[in-house]
């Protein structure tokens, strides 16, 4: 196998003083007494770089510069090094400038590893520290309770929700009626006429009771909003979010495929993040949803209905730049590692289905490590695309061997690191 080292560095200079040439020296050192490779071919444009590994006994050919831009898994410099002198459709061992911990050994089990597999690989190392352990902090932006509609009672101008629980003595309600409308002006409740209540165009409330109530509200709100997303008609709402003031913050509904989603209404925050509570026949129910799209929305776990009664409802969105925040969540689900059961709230190994109680049950998770890449030049140019597809095969480097100097501190830590392995 041929191996090709961009020579690229983001900071040359970093390289160039005494501490980074040496451990540059220590790359190409481990290149040279690597067995298995039938040319080493050292890629760059800056001529100092490139004398240093012609001084190294090294190959070396000049490349124009990089052009400006988001960079991506492969070391800088990587695709132009492959054009110019990779073979077709042959997989080139690609190593990173930027790791002294490099050994000979290291190299020959990438390079039997890569004979062997049929996918590109690359190397990738455990995290210090585990995705289950990472925070994020959320803003709240918005809270409530998801209403069932009740069943019995549609097919008219306005929909009912089943009867809830409704502390109507803990309200300023004022008068008596069979329905009670919000006062804008002052946040109170106040009676409608009955010859009022089947001609009133907003919400209104309906006393069931001392502590319970119903929601009542204009079909035409639910049909709105159902079909900004895509709703088959109203028939398929399942529930609607509790309002007082025009305009229906959310429902839920049986999507065309029978799945159940929740959407909001238009003007609910880019991306949020919604979490979900209720009780259902088998005990408490609780869902972490990333919504997406505009107006935002996502698939629910489970069909809510009138055996759970209200679901209580946060929305959240990542916090402003200044930084603050109301509340942290644990890293959220979505990468297939584990997952959430709705029923209990509790986080299953995807692998094994097993339950997880504590962090040595999680699975093990890589991240790139940016050393060492076997690929093609197809490959290469659709990375990014075949680790997202999980077509990308992973070599496991001892974190020990992982190392990128991309910074003064990162060769201030590599320099103190190799004197007290002298020591």
């Amino acid at each position: 196998m041929d191996a090709i080292i961009p020579l690229m560095p983001e900071h040359p200079a970093l390289l160039s003083s005494d501490a980074g040439a040496a451990a540059l020296d220590r790359v190409f050192a481990a290149l040279r007494q690597a067995r298995g490779l039938e040319r080493v071919v050292v890629a760059g444009h800056d001529a100092e770089l490139l004398d240093m590994a012609r001084d190294a006994g090294l190959s070396a050919v000049l490349l124009a510069a990089p052009q400006p831009g988001p960079g991506g898994l492969l070391p800088r410099g990587a695709l132009a090094a492959l054009e110019r002198l990779a073979a077709d459709g042959r997989r080139v061992l690609v190593v990173g400038c930027e790791n002294p911990l490099l050994r000979a050994e290291d190299i020959e089990a990438f390079v039997r590893n890569a004979a062997t597999t049929d996918a590109p690989l690359l190397s990738a190392t455990a995290p210090a520290d585990h995705p289950c352990q990472l925070n994020r902090h959320l803003r709240l932006r918005g809270s409530g309770i998801l209403l069932p509609l009740d069943p019995q009672a549609q097919g008219g101008p306005r929909l009912l929700t089943l009867p809830f629980r409704f502390l109507w003595a803990a309200q300023d309600a004022r008068g008596q009626g069979p329905a009670f409308a919000l006062n804008p002006a002052d946040g109170a409740l106040f009676a409608v006429a009955d010859q009022d209540r089947a001609r009133a165009c907003g919400p209104l409330l309906l006393p069931e009771g001392p502590e319970r109530a119903r929601l009542s509200l204009p079909g035409s709100e639910a049909m709105e909003l159902a079909a900004l997303h895509g709703a088959p008609g109203l028939s398929s709402v399942l529930c609607v979010g509790l309002h007082l003031t025009p305009g229906l913050p959310c429902l839920a509904w049986r999507g065309q495929d029978g799945t159940p989603r929740l959407g909001f209404a238009p003007g609910a925050p880019q991306h949020p993040h919604c979490q979900l509570y209720g009780r259902g026949p088998e005990g408490e129910r609780r869902a972490s949803l990333d919504l997406s799209g505009d107006p935002p929305s996502a698939r629910l776990p489970w069909h809510p209905g009138p055996e759970d009664g209200p679901l209580s409802y946060n929305l959240l969105e990542q916090p402003d730049a200044d930084g603050g925040y109301d509340l942290i969540l644990a890293y959220p689900d979505g990468h297939g590692l584990w997952r959430t059961d709705p029923t209990t709230g509790r986080r299953v190994n995807t692998a094994t289905g097993r339950p997880i109680h504590g962090r040595q049950e999680f699975p093990d998770v890589l991240q790139p490590d940016g050393s060492l890449f076997a690929l093609t030049l197809g490959e290469a140019k659709e990375l990014d695309a075949l680790l997202a597809a999980g077509r990308v095969a992973p070599f496991i480097l001892d974190a020990r061997r992982s190392m990128r100097l991309c910074t003064p501190m990162d060769l201030l830590r590599y320099t103190v690191r190799r004197k007290l392995e002298h020591a």
